[in-house]
């Protein structure tokens, strides 16, 4: 889930809570891995389908400016900042938060900030 905001000539993708889930179901129980790369690529394809179905242009994964993870374990902090390094720009500012997350199974959830391309 996520809302479009215009902002003058700018628009911004507002990203609500995003985990490994597919459907209503929750995916990769207990394996901290796959569900950051399950997450990954439910916001690929959250940012994509904003492109088709908004015809506003964001440069995927690229588009994002503002991170919010929530992550159950602290064990898991290392691993999970590796990931996201790999696949977001490691300048891309970023806050880390012990919380539980809104299902027992879920690991790990993220919020976001994308801005469309050009803006």
């Amino acid at each position: 889930r996520a809302t479009l905001k215009r902002w003058g000539d700018d628009y911004s993708l507002y990203i609500s809570g995003t985990a490994s889930i597919v459907g209503h179901r929750s995916l990769h129980p207990g394996d901290v891995q796959s569900q950051v790369q399950e997450t990954l690529d439910n916001l690929r394809v959250l940012i994509d389908s904003t492109v088709r179905e908004e015809g506003v242009m964001f440069a995927g994964l690229d588009s994002l400016r503002r991170l919010k993870i929530y992550i159950r374990d602290p064990r898991h902090l290392a691993l999970v900042q590796h990931s996201l390094d790999q696949a977001i720009d490691p300048s891309v500012p970023r806050l880390y938060l012990q919380a539980d997350i809104c299902r027992t199974e879920l690991l790990l959830e993220i919020e976001g900030i994308a801005r469309a391309a050009g803006g």
